[in-house]
């Protein structure tokens, strides 16, 4: 099951990433300003949260990897309208976004979910290389995103290829899990135990699993938002070198992330985590300092090995309280608030980290990033203190 559950994870990076570099096509083809194209990540990131709200109770009802196969075709087939759509108005095109972020949101809580339950039932730690093979299919799919457009293909050649992208290793990962030695079926709750649409959860634990998510993710979205601004406007450097700040952050995201699971059985989870928020802290306050493209290029380095494992990790924790809370059912359902809270941030977090720079500077924004760095370490304290109490 490990291996069709990776699979998902990639197949989510395919696609992600091809959408991702199909945005600046999708701003040319239909003339769009600063605020319309706002409106169309509006849709991706609305449709999401709605599907990861009702996700949960889903899961818990279907099975986590029956869940996530559907989801994948669906985020496949999604691409299809996006296709038609781009010749249509733009009216149309939004509303097949919306339809697209639904489809992702979906098949994030479910391979999540999945991921979730091997750890269960494994005692192994994985989410983190899972989340890796995420991080590498994001690449993949930008990358040949950009061949496609070098190429001058079209928006509706870029989304077939990208259905193709995503239909591709879905297709291998439903075989493999057929084949897998653990079936995977749907819960079947006692009798006793409430349905998946009423069980509790830990109301105030969860809580701050999703505000940490919620934090790791505006820090990642700003990066990536703001990271080759900063360089070329507040550093001076020429504008071939502004990717390099997100290269650098990508790169060492993603080796982290393949490390992370073994520094987590070696260390516990607690203290990567809170290492790992003060690592971004120290990360980004080098950017907002830096003197050169070079010392902001190692900045965003070290901010990447911090932020790295804080989202995987969150999610692991959040499937766990839901567990404890509420068996199968409630981990669902955690693990789709814990994701909702982190699309939630990564919704928000562009718009407030712009009021912040509008209002100091590029160097004030990133050291407000820091400071949210170093709130998400006092959240994993709190934790840490919590599951201290819960053990005397």
């Amino acid at each position: 099951m490990l291996a069709a559950t990776a699979l998902i994870f990639i197949a989510l990076g395919l696609g992600f990433g091809a959408w991702a570099g199909s945005v600046p096509l999708v701003k040319t083809a239909f003339g769009l300003d600063a605020l319309h194209l706002g409106g169309v990540l509006l849709a991706v990131a609305t449709g999401s949260i709605v599907s990861m709200s009702r996700m949960g109770r889903v899961v818990a009802h279907h099975g986590a990897c029956a869940c996530a196969i559907a989801a994948g075709a669906g985020f496949a087939l999604a691409f299809l309208p996006l296709l038609l759509a781009s010749g249509w108005r733009f009216g149309a095109f939004l509303a097949c976004a919306a339809l697209l972020g639904a489809a992702m949101g979906a098949m994030d809580v479910a391979m999540n979910a999945m991921a979730s339950g091997i750890e269960r039932s494994t005692g192994r730690s994985v989410m983190s290389r899972l989340h890796a093979g995420f991080s590498l299919g994001g690449f993949g799919g930008a990358l040949v995103a950009s061949t496609l457009l070098a190429r001058g293909v079209h928006l509706a050649g870029l989304y077939a290829a990208a259905a193709v992208l995503v239909a591709l290793p879905m297709t291998l990962a439903a075989w493999r899990a057929r084949r897998a030695d653990a079936p995977n079926p749907a819960p079947t709750p006692a009798a006793s135990t409430p349905p998946p649409d009423r069980v509790a959860l830990p109301g105030a634990a969860l809580g701050v699993v999703g505000a940490l998510t919620a934090l790791a993710m505006i820090c990642e979205g700003a990066v990536g938002d703001w990271g080759g601004i900063f360089t070329t406007e507040a550093l001076g450097a020429p504008p071939d070198d502004g990717p390099l700040g997100y290269a650098a952050f990508s790169a060492t995201m993603v080796a982290m992330r393949l490390a992370g699971d073994r520094v987590r059985e070696r260390f516990g989870a607690t203290p990567l985590m809170a290492g790992g928020a003060l690592v971004a802290m120290v990360g980004l306050l080098a950017v907002a300092a830096a003197p050169t493209p070079v010392w902001a290029l190692a900045g965003f380095a070290l901010t990447g090995i911090g932020l790295a494992t804080l989202v995987p990790l969150a999610y692991s924790l959040a499937g766990q309280l839901g567990e404890r809370a509420a068996g199968e059912a409630g981990a669902a359902r955690a693990l789709a608030r814990a994701a909702s809270w982190g699309y939630g941030g990564f919704l928000l977090g562009p718009p407030l980290v712009s009021a912040v720079i509008a209002a100091t500077s590029l160097r004030g924004g990133f050291a407000s990033l820091a400071a949210t760095a170093l709130a998400m370490a006092g959240l994993v304290a709190w934790l840490a203190a919590g599951r201290s109490r819960s053990a005397r």
